[in-house]
């Protein structure tokens, strides 16, 4: 082979990986496009996320007509059992409520959701977690979608630390915080399967989770102390106060009362409006989320509990 053709052959091959590398430039950056334009538009899902969102990041200094300003957040647990419309109304004379459910969220999901909220400004004077215990003491995530809509950039190896993450998975938080496509694309498949067959949800209740047993009580209040104390020492720092709300489930060894009587000793507010032993099949639409009966008493209970709280830990702004 002469030189000449040996470089022109290597000539040809680097033209060609150049053009193969534009065309994933270019594909990556219409996916990108894409799902920043259309994403929000298309699913009410994102939509209400995106939404509820924003006005929890709008949440200013000070009280709305001499009344605080209350944030509740949470996953699917707080979105099928609270009626926002009933809630807002028996509490509009005296809070101002903000309801931000984000589903498949746990304590780490709004461990460094709520510092990336207080970072860019909110400054709702109580903060109102709505958790299982389950879901307190757990070290998972939302994944993808946590490290983009909740997760700030510099929380990434934080977030690796306190949540026993490899380094794969942590490459892919870095690189979902930055791009909305990677950030969403879970989400998006869920969407697209919806439409393709819209009785999946109805599917999908004949093949329920196998849920891991609990661990003892003194073991779930072991692992739930620290998780409630670094919430409340965040909460603090920003002077909001902090409620612990645990949602009615048919786990009757949950140790959510083991749970708040060690946390009321840390100064810690952990309610439970609705106990296990208060609700039944019933009450729920898949033995988890709560139907529109279960719904209504809960939302009544925390309603009543939060009107009943005269004064919080922390002072209201």
């Amino acid at each position: 082979m002469s030189f000449s053709t040996f470089n022109s052959d290597r000539r040809a091959a680097t033209i060609s990986l150049a053009v193969l590398l534009g065309v994933l430039a270019v594909y990556c950056v219409l996916l990108e496009a894409i799902t920043r334009i259309g994403f929000d538009r298309v699913s009410r899902i994102q939509q209400r996320v995106v939404e509820d969102y924003r006005a929890a990041k709008a949440l200013p200094l000070g009280a709305s007509e001499g009344q605080p300003r209350v944030l509740v957040v949470g996953n699917s647990l707080l979105l099928k059992g609270v009626d926002p419309v009933l809630f807002k109304q028996t509490l509009q004379s005296k809070y101002t409520i903000v309801l931000l459910p984000v589903e498949n969220t746990q304590f780490e999901d709004w461990f460094f959701g709520l510092r990336r909220l207080f970072a860019e400004g909110s400054r709702p004077a109580v903060v109102v977690v709505c958790l299982s215990t389950r879901q307190i003491i757990s070290r998972g995530t939302a994944g993808e979608y946590f490290a983009h809509y909740l997760m700030r950039s510099r929380d990434v190896l934080a977030v690796k630390r306190s949540a026993d993450l490899d380094n794969t998975v942590t490459s892919n938080y870095f690189f979902a915080n930055w791009s909305r496509w990677l950030g969403s694309r879970a989400e998006i498949r869920k969407w697209l399967a919806s439409k393709l067959m819209p009785n999946l949800d109805r599917l999908t209740t004949f093949f329920p989770d196998r849920t891991p047993a609990m661990p003892p009580p003194d073991k779930v209040v072991e692992r739930a102390l620290p998780h409630l104390q670094a919430l409340s020492d965040l909460c603090r720092k920003y002077g909001a106060a902090l409620l612990i709300v645990v949602p009615p489930t048919l786990d009757k060894d949950d140790a959510s009362r083991d749970v708040a009587d060690a946390a009321a000793r840390h100064g810690i507010r952990v309610v439970i409006p609705v106990r296990s032993d208060e609700v039944s099949t019933d009450d729920f639409s898949d033995g988890f989320h709560l139907n529109e009966k279960g719904s209504a008493r809960f939302t009544q209970r925390l309603a009543t509990t939060l009107l009943a709280i005269d004064r919080f830990s922390t002072a209201a702004h």
